[in-house]
C-alpha cells in the first residue's frame, strides 16, 4: 500500500517505456534499514520492481518522494518451512555459527542465500528462504530523473525480462516474485549476522524446495 507522497512538477511522469532513477532506502518488518540509500536505474513496466511498488509510482514526477509499505505476498514472499537444507559439515570453515549467512549459486546461475540454523558434529542445517521473506517490507523513496527510455534500454530491460521468466520457469526463484528484488541480496547491510562475505565450497542443493 502506498503511504504518503510528496508530488512535485516534472516535465515527464513515471509511466510504460521510461527509465526512471530512483533513490531508495529499505527497511525490514522490525523497521531496520536494511541496505545503504542507493540509487536504481530501471525501466518502468518491465517487470524490474514489484508490481506493487511500480504501481506506486506510477504517474510521479521528478523530485517526487514516497514511502510504501509491501507486505509480504507484494514483496520477497511468505517463508517456506520445507526451504531447509542439511549439509556436510566439511563444507564450511571451522568457525560456522548459527546466523552466519552465505551465498551459493545453484545450476541455473541463480543466487541463493543460505542462513546457518544450526550446526552439528557432522552437518549444518541451512535456511535457503530469503532474508526478507515473511516481512513487511518498508520502501522510502525519491524519484531523481524521468526520461523516455533509450532503444538500448528498452532492448536491456526486454532480455532482462525474458531471463527472470525462464528462471522463474525453472523453479529457481525459490517462490518469490519474477520481478528483481528491490535490493540485491548482496547489497543487504550485515546488521547482526557475519554478513555474505564466505561461500563455502559445494553448498549447490540439487533440488529447490517443492521439487
Amino acid at each position: 500500500r502506498s503511504d504518503r507522497f510528496f508530488a512535485m512538477s516534472s516535465e515527464y511522469q513515471v509511466g510504460p517505456d521510461t527509465f526512471v532513477a530512483l533513490d531508495f532506502t529499505v527497511f525490514d518488518g522490525e523497521g531496520e534499514a536494511v541496505s545503504e540509500a542507493e540509487r536504481l536505474g530501471f525501466v518502468f513496466g518491465r517487470g524490474q520492481l514489484f508490481p506493487a511498488l511500480e504501481q506506486a509510482l506510477d504517474g510521479l514526477g521528478t523530485g517526487d518522494r514516497g514511502v510504501v509499505t509491501l507486505a509480504p505476498r507484494d514483496a520477497y514472499g511468505e517463508r517456506d518451512p520445507q526451504a531447509i537444507l542439511e549439509v556436510d559439515r566439511a563444507e564450511f570453515p571451522p568457525e560456522v555459527a548459527p546466523g552466519d549467512r552465505f551465498e551459493a549459486e545453484n545450476d541455473a546461475g541463480a543466487v541463493l542465500v543460505l542462513k546457518v540454523l544450526d550446526v552439528g558434529p557432522d552437518t549444518v542445517n541451512l535456511d535457503l528462504n530469503h532474508p526478507l521473506a515473511g516481512q513487511e517490507v518498508r520502501v522510502e523513496f525519491a524519484v531523481s530523473e524521468v526520461r523516455p527510455a533509450t532503444s538500448e534500454e528498452l532492448a536491456a530491460a526486454d532480455a532482462a525480462l525474458e531471463a527472470a521468466q525462464d528462471q522463474s520457469a525453472a523453479g529457481t526463484t525459490n517462490g518469490t516474485p519474477v520481478a528483481a528484488p528491490v535490493i540485491p541480496l548482496d547489497r543487504l547491510l550485515r546488521g547482526r549476522t557475519r554478513g555474505y562475505e564466505r561461500s563455502p565450497a559445494g553448498v549447490t542443493p540439487a533440488t529447490q524446495p517443492g521439487d
